[in-house]
């Protein structure tokens, strides 16, 4: 069937380009969004340490807290 589908295809050059473009950027835009999504991971990862350092740092020095 897929075989098939990719003959029609084929022999429509021009719809073939079409298909193709729109394909390319379907994917195009899952990667986006998955990339996005890595980014925001990644920065919430970095602020999770840089609160937990800061915890840190507030809890060990109560002299900051008066």
């Amino acid at each position: 069937m897929i075989i098939e589908f990719l003959f029609i295809l084929f022999s429509n050059s021009i719809y073939f380009i079409y298909y193709l473009f729109y394909l390319l950027f379907i994917l195009f835009i899952i990667y986006f969004i998955y990339y996005l999504f890595y980014l925001l991971f990644i920065l919430f990862i970095i602020y999770f340490i840089y609160y937990l350092f800061y915890l840190l740092f507030i809890l060990s020095n109560r002299y900051y807290l008066l």
